[in-house]
């Protein structure tokens, strides 16, 4: 990690949100130069989200503490102005909104994985089990037995 004597004040233009391995999100910048144009490398550097850059606008123009490569940010960025190009916002705020609907999409995926069917299915007998008296368990549970075994 690098030193806080390499942090320096950098302009960025956030992209928007990414989808990064393990479906979490993280947050794309593009760095401009001191003119305050956008550097033309083609290179997105993107972040793991943290709470400092949750609020950040797509085509908004940011001032971060970062190092010289842009591997290294401190995740408080300072609001500057709006990117003049409405057509670069547009396409950036598209592809944020397919990161954001990617993610959705993952977080139901992994939720349906961890879903539980079979103890679903019992829900209702399990209620009513619990409502039983001790012999009116004794006959959902032989009722239960006799269904797994004969099929009635």
């Amino acid at each position: 990690m690098a030193d806080e004597k390499e942090m320096t004040a950098q302009l960025v233009i956030y992209i928007g949100k990414r989808v990064l391995t393990g479906n979490t999100l993280g947050v794309a910048l593009r760095p401009l130069d001191a003119a305050g144009n956008l550097i033309h490398d083609g290179k997105e550097h993107i972040f793991t989200m943290s709470k400092g850059m949750r609020h950040l606008a797509v085509g908004g123009v940011y001032r971060i503490q970062a190092n010289d490569g842009l591997t290294t940010i401190v995740p408080e960025p300072t609001f500057v102005r709006v990117w003049s190009s409405a057509e670069d916002a547009t396409a950036w705020q598209v592809r944020s909104r397919a990161a954001e609907a990617q993610y959705t999409l993952g977080k139901s995926e992994e939720k349906e994985r961890r879903r539980d069917r079979f103890a679903e299915l019992l829900d209702p007998i399990r209620r009513e089990y619990r409502r039983a008296s001790s012999i009116e368990r004794c006959a959902i549970e032989a009722q239960l037995l006799a269904a797994l075994r004969y099929g009635k």
